[in-house]
């Protein structure tokens, strides 16, 4: 069975979810944590005999229903596996497909033996790569994409240029292609006011790249979520680079 040791640091979700409630200033990207996953056996694999552990000195202490999934059990095991093939792996799909040519990654490259951890009871996160992914498992609702962010241009997009650079402010994407991508994902077709597109180039390091705000309001610095909203960032290659949604 393949066991994957967790890295040395810990994603955690509920963190980034309350920066982005808090603050959301420019840049507005969560710096995400390079980790290697902890693995969870494929629902034909037998029983787990033993998990690698994670040095307890280098990963962050989970309290309440958090927890890293080298600590699960046989049984949460098992549930996590029915929840990966009812749920997460079709949510996955669904979002490849409403986000197509703008991912940078493939569907196909989902898979059980990545996920991490879970913060509290319904937000599992998977680390496809460098990247993390967050799915959200409403009670008696499909599973969906929560968040996702590409760690390879964090570090970039949270730097400021450099002093005498000429910074990039094109944008790799157009107000329609976010309507159509968004209204495949929600279900939604928001009207282009509602619709905000601002150069990455302007804010960071990270030229050629837009922030994409969906039926989002902002009030003396914060931002107002009505549960439907959507807030993005892409790259100068216009993939994903950063993925926040609250439906």
């Amino acid at each position: 069975m393949k066991i994957v040791r967790g890295g040395v640091a810990a994603v955690i979700i509920l963190a980034a979810v309350g920066l982005l409630f808090l603050t959301r200033s420019r840049p507005r990207i969560i710096q995400t944590a390079q980790v290697a996953p902890p693995a969870i056996p494929a629902p034909d694999v037998p029983k787990t005999e033993s998990v690698l552990k994670t040095n307890a000195l280098k990963r962050i202490k989970l309290v309440g229903k958090s927890k890293y999934g080298e600590d699960f059990t046989e049984a949460e095991k098992t549930d996590l596996a029915k929840k990966f093939v009812e749920k997460f792996k079709p949510a996955v799909e669904k979002w490849c497909k409403a986000y197509a040519g703008h991912l940078p990654f493939r569907p196909e490259d989902f898979k059980l033996d990545q996920f991490h951890s879970r913060t509290g009871s319904h937000l599992y996160t998977f680390m496809v790569g460098d990247i993390t992914l967050t799915l959200q498992d409403p009670d008696n609702m499909p599973g969906k994409v929560f968040y996702m962010a590409r760690g390879t241009d964090i570090k970039t997009m949270n730097a400021m240029p450099s002093p005498g650079s000429t910074p990039d402010i094109t944008v790799p994407v157009t107000t329609d292609e976010v309507i159509n991508m968004v209204k495949a994902d929600t279900g939604i077709e928001y009207p282009p006011g509602m619709v905000q597109i601002r150069p990455t180039g302007a804010a960071s390091a990270f030229s050629g790249g837009a922030f994409v705000d969906v039926n989002q309001t902002m009030v003396n610095g914060m931002m107002l979520l009505d549960g439907k909203s959507i807030s993005m960032v892409f790259g100068p290659d216009g993939k994903l680079v950063n993925y926040y949604g609250t439906f």
